[in-house]
C-alpha cells in the first residue's frame, strides 16, 4: 500500500508517515473488532470494488465486440508464407 500511495503522492514524508500511522490505527481496530464484523467488513468492500468493474465490463462490451471480430476475421484469412 505504501509503495501505492508514493506512486500516486510522490514520495512526501507527511503522507508516507500519515499512511503508517492510519494503517496502525486500522490494525488496532481490526484486533480488537469480532471477526464476523471484519468478514462483513471485507465482503462489502469486495462488492464496492465490484460494482464498478461491472460497470466498465458493460461499457467496454462493443469494443471487446468489435476486436473480437477482427480477431476472428485474422484467423479466418489465409496466411501469406
Amino acid at each position: 500500500g505504501e509503495k501505492a500511495l508514493t506512486y500516486l503522492w510522490g514520495e512526501n514524508k507527511t503522507v508516507i508517515l500519515t499512511y503508517k500511522l492510519v494503517f496502525c490505527g486500522f490494525v488496532v481496530i481490526g484486533a480488537s473488532s469480532e471477526l464476523t464484523s471484519i468478514i462483513d467488513f471485507s465482503d462489502a468492500m469486495l462488492l464496492a470494488m465490484g460494482i464498478p468493474n461491472i460497470i466498465g465490463l458493460y461499457m467496454l462490451a462493443p469494443e471487446i465486440k468489435r476486436d473480437l471480430k477482427a480477431y476472428t476475421a485474422s484467423l479466418k484469412k489465409p496466411s501469406s508464407l
